[in-house]
């Protein structure tokens, strides 16, 4: 695994690349889970009562209880990882979409998800994995690119027909009202606030003189994409507070990991 000033380069050069998407495919509109923004706990947060514990039959298949979906899984190591992205449809949160707003793209896609309700959206006996969880992943498979010295080791393994299983795939997200890079990118969120030091930079871009206030709203995730020398998974850090108070915040996917 990286060193820490490795580490922080390489989520400081996707930190920026994440403030020209976000300035790119901004709109204003709905509050994509508000600005309601606690400090997350040390352990991965659940969600659900226990009549909701998903099943996970002896093919791998788990089963939502909470709506019937169903959904491959795939063990990589010690962790049990769903190979699909989440399509749960929180009734009672505002906090999930479909992608351009059609309710097929969250079948085919995976739901999109505000960070806030991704925290809680796994069901009972699953969680949103933490960063070190998803370092684990990557390190069990080849490591990031620049561990290695060469490109795209874990990315080709946990991409779609990788050898991994796992299959992420390059579903886009959104902000506000906008869905965005469909086929190009994807970002998959995990439940641990970001602590590199570029944070405090695109704080002061996005928020101006609040950025000590909102520099804390800032989380780390994984961002999928293909280059010219293959597919590519790194970390990055994204807000999870839009650039004005009450305003949108980035929607992405969610894998979930049994828990222990």
């Amino acid at each position: 695994m990286a060193d820490r000033s490795s580490y922080e380069q390489r989520a400081r050069s996707f930190g920026f690349l994440w403030l020209t998407i976000l300035i790119g495919c901004g709109a204003s509109g709905d509050n994509a889970g508000g600005t309601d923004n606690p400090r997350a706990p040390e352990t991965p947060v659940e969600a659900g009562a226990p009549a909701d514990v998903a099943t996970l039959r002896n093919d791998g298949t788990l089963v939502d209880a909470r709506d019937g979906h169903e959904y491959s899984t795939v063990l990589i190591g010690e962790q049990r990882w769903m190979a699909q992205n989440l399509r749960y449809q929180a009734p009672d949160s505002v906090g999930w979409f479909c992608y351009d707003d059609d309710p097929l793209r969250c079948d085919e896609l995976g739901a999109l998800y505000a960070w806030g309700t991704a925290r809680r959206a796994c069901p009972t006996g699953w969680h949103l994995p933490a960063e070190s969880e998803w370092d684990r992943l990557v390190d069990g498979l080849g490591g990031y690119g620049e561990d290695t010295g060469e490109a795209g080791v874990a990315a080709a393994a946990l991409s779609i027909d990788g050898e991994s299983g796992l299959d992420l795939s390059l579903v886009g997200l959104r902000r506000g009202t906008a869905s965005a890079a469909l086929e190009r990118m994807a970002f998959y969120w995990t439940s641990s606030y970001s602590n590199v030091e570029n944070r405090w930079e695109l704080a002061e871009q996005m928020y101006g003189d609040r950025a000590e206030e909102m520099v804390d709203t800032y989380v780390m995730g994984r961002h999928l994409y293909r280059a010219r020398e293959g597919w590519v998974l790194e970390p990055s850090t994204a807000p999870t507070v839009g650039f004005e108070e009450g305003g949108p915040a980035i929607a992405a996917s969610v894998r979930c990991v049994l828990s222990d």
